[in-house]
Order: C-alpha cells, then structure tokens, then sequence
C-alpha cells in the first residue's frame, strides 16, 4: 500500500517532537541523511539528524539529538498511533541493526586512521587564531588543519584517536564524517586530584587555565554522561566536577547532573542563565570569577 508522502513526513515530525526534540522545520523522506537546527540551540548548530524513507511497504527512519543523546527508530502507521511490530519484523529490525553495526564500526576505523595522520601532520594552533582569541583562550594543544580551522582530536579510554572535531573562526564546530563521539573525550593539562568535565573545547579551556587542574571535553551534553564513567573508571579516586551549561531549555543542567550521579561527582553550573564556564570567565575578573567555581 501506499501512503502519502506528506502523511509519513508529518507523523515523522510528530514523533521527533514527541520524543523530546522541538524542531517545526522541513522533513524530507528521501532516504538521506539530513542534519538540522533543534529549536532552542546556538544558531549554526545542527545537532539533529534523521534518515526518512518513504518507499517500500512500510516507510520508516530514524533521528537523534546528539546534544541531548536521544536516538530512535521509527515506524510509519497508517492508522496514525504507534504501530504494532511483528515477531518478523522484530527479527528483520535485529539482523538489520547488527549489519549496520558493523558497518558502523568499519567505518569508524576508516575515520579514526585518517584523523590519526591528520593529526599527526597538524602544527600545534597560534593563540593568534581567531576563535582562541574571541574565546580569550589558549591553544591548550589544539592543531590547525590545512584549511585554517582548529582541530581537537577525540580519544578513547585507552588514549587513541578516533575522530577530530573542527571549529572555524565563527565558532561553527563540525566532526569528521562516520567517526566514533560516544564516550570519546580530549584531556588538558595533566592528572589532578579533582578533575573538570565540560562539554565543549572553550569552556574546558577556560577551567584549566582558570583552576590548572586537569580538563576534560566532552564535547556535548549528551556525551558527559558516558566520558564521566570512563573518567571514574580511569581515575577512581579522583574529585569529578561536571561544569555544565546553564542552558536555557535546562538540557545542560539536567545532563550534568546525570553525569554527576554516574560517577559519583559534583555539578558546578554558572550562575547566570545562557551561559557556560567560558562565557561567565571571560567577561568577569579571573580571580572573581575562580572563586564561583
């Protein structure tokens, strides 16, 4: 049977919103990967994603918010509520995910070997550069990439790199295409007995440089959760401090606070709203701004 296009895209939409995400934009059911702006987020960002099939016998997708760590899979019913999967279908769903799984996986290696040689040819970023200088940071080992952006590389708990994120002198942050996030992080500065956890690369900075204690970039919200167990897991005895955003839709705040309680650590929020560690450093005096932490 067939549906109508218009049909499967606005019940699409339904089940992002309902599913925590508040997007009103386009939806198109093309089979391809489209990344959009989550209402609420930095303008420029685009930390939404979704996959809307429409052909077949039954249309179905998925999305995901990767700064709230949402990810689901979807279903079109043509009766308009949720639709009741077979034992077929389920097993059909289990043996699809594992190929794409591996897939998956192998693509994650092809990444992680062209961001090691990046990396590896990169020179280490002037404090000149322009996003270090409007973040009033340093470099704190950050490379420039051969097209000027800055470069943070992503590691696992055993220290490799698996992916590299890219920040152009507007901010824009992007991530190698296909690479490993989940539970990857990048350290700054050397190991202390309290460490800080924040989401992104500035913010991270600005706490080391501030506290010069070991920093650690998580690199969004719905990462800090699985970088602060590896955290744990790699420092047992160690004081983990989340310093999460003080977001306005409270996704930051209730993030780190999921954090915290995986791994046993403390929540440290800036005090005034919209804003994150780097924002509230770099407009008050240091030593003000050290004793709110």
């Amino acid at each position: 049977m067939r549906y109508l296009v218009s049909e499967i895209e606005a019940q699409f939409r339904s089940a992002i919103n309902h599913a925590g995400i508040t997007y009103q934009g386009d939806v198109m059911a093309d089979g391809k990967l489209h990344r959009f702006q989550v209402d609420g987020d930095k303008l420029g960002s685009k930390n939404g994603a979704y996959i809307l099939h429409a052909d077949g016998y039954c249309p179905a997708g998925y999305f995901e918010d990767f700064r709230q760590g949402i990810k689901m899979t979807w279903k079109f019913n043509s009766h308009g509520g949720r639709s009741q999967i077979t034992v077929e279908e389920r097993a059909q769903i289990a043996r699809t995910q594992a190929l794409r799984k591996q897939n998956e996986l192998q693509r994650q290696d092809r990444v992680a070997k062209n961001a090691g040689t990046l990396w590896v040819n990169a020179e280490l970023a002037p404090p000149s550069h322009p996003y270090l200088a409007r973040k009033a940071i340093m470099s704190c080992g950050a490379r420039i990439a051969p097209d000027g952006r800055l470069m943070i590389p992503l590691q696992d708990q055993n220290l490799v790199i698996r992916n590299l994120q890219f920040i152009s002198a507007d901010g824009e942050k992007r991530f190698m295409l296909g690479g490993q996030k989940h539970g990857c992080f990048f350290s700054i500065g050397e190991m202390t007995e309290t460490i800080f956890i924040a989401e992104g690369f500035a913010t991270a900075a600005s706490i080391y440089i501030c506290e010069q204690m070991l920093a650690i970039v998580a690199y969004d919200a719905g990462n800090l959760k699985p970088v602060a167990e590896i955290t744990r897991a790699l420092y047992p005895t160690a004081t983990i401090i989340i310093a999460g955003d003080n977001d306005h839709s409270g996704v930051g705040q209730a993030k780190a606070e999921e954090a915290a309680n995986a791994c046993g650590g403390l929540i440290s929020v800036p005090p005034n709203p919209g804003q994150d560690w780097n924002d509230y450093l770099s407009a008050f005096d240091a030593i003000a701004a050290k004793e709110a932490l």
